[in-house]
């Protein structure tokens, strides 16, 4: 099995080193895969990818691994065998492609073993934008592909949005100031079936004579209606959407917005908050409005 790695690894090694990922393009923390062994197809979904550069990208691809080893947030480094390649195509500046879809061939004759999966999003280059790994394993017997639940790694950065605990506080950086606010009747429907939540209806108002920076929605399931936002609640955040800068004294009117559902939460009862928030120059994102939901959700 080491042997059968080994070339591949020394040609990942030239590039994932990379630092600051997710920076520049970024992957969500919620896809899933699903192999199809009779036939030996591949389908990644449910994901997105996000662009934060004030350019539109060029020939990324979205490449999936079956790696030997978690990832260590510590020292990120990927070995693996390289299952599928995924073009994409260029994205917009400071913009999303949610709800992607993609499915191909496993072409590769993988060694018997047990994997983690692992996404990299790269340019086309070969230079390393972002990491993801994903939560289901993989096992190998004879050309007989399996799924199986990996073992627990302290240091794994496998993504755990979706098990959220709703007693853990949520804590946000929160000024209220109205710069930019959520106006006229937004209406928040979850798509289960195929993982997506749609935000239709409402205008987004700049409120300042300036342009906006970057701007993100996001939606959290709460255990009481926060009439009056604070810096922490209970919570559990379900969906993010970054958001193009808004022109000066301008509104975005009649919102049309999907994104992915980004957790599963356990069943309940919950009120919903939308909330908008402008990211600094240095990445941190505070809260300038928000918008509560009336009637609770029973799931």
């Amino acid at each position: 099995m080491k042997k059968a790695l080994t070339a591949l690894a020394l040609v990942l090694f030239s590039f994932l080193y990379a630092q600051n990922l997710g920076s520049e393009v970024s992957i969500s923390k919620n896809w899933m895969s699903t192999i199809d062994v009779n036939n030996s197809e591949l389908r990644l979904s449910n994901g997105s990818i996000t662009n934060h550069l004030d350019k539109s990208t060029k020939s990324l691809s979205l490449d999936l691994y079956f790696s030997e080893s978690a990832l260590d947030p510590e020292n990120l480094k990927l070995e693996g065998v390289l299952v599928a390649k995924n073009p994409i195509n260029s994205i917009k500046r400071n913009s999303s492609l949610s709800g992607i879809s993609l499915q191909n061939s496993i072409k590769n004759n993988i060694p018997n073993g047990a994997y983690y999966q692992i996404l990299a999003l790269t340019d086309r280059d070969g230079n390393l934008l972002d990491l993801l790994q994903l939560r289901g394993g993989i096992r190998v017997q004879e050309g007989e592909i399996q799924a199986y639940t990996p073992p627990v790694e302290k240091k794994s950065s496998a993504d755990m949005s979706g098990v959220t605990d709703l007693n853990k506080p949520v804590k946000l950086a929160v000024s209220n100031d109205n710069s930019i606010t959520l106006e006229k009747n937004w209406n928040l429907d979850i798509d289960y079936k195929n993982f997506m939540i749609n935000l239709t209806g409402g205008d987004i108002a700049n409120n300042k004579t300036e342009q906006t920076g970057n701007i993100i929605l996001d939606v959290f399931l709460t255990k009481d209606n926060q009439t009056s936002l604070t810096s922490n609640f209970d919570g559990m955040q379900i969906a993010t959407a970054p958001m193009n800068p808004i022109e000066a004294s301008k509104k975005l009117v009649n919102a049309t917005i999907k994104t992915n559902l980004r957790a599963i939460p356990p069943q309940g009862t919950y009120y919903l908050l939308l909330t908008v928030s402008k990211v600094d120059e240095s990445g941190k994102q505070v809260v300038v409005n928000s918008r509560t939901f009336e009637n609770p959700i029973t799931l």
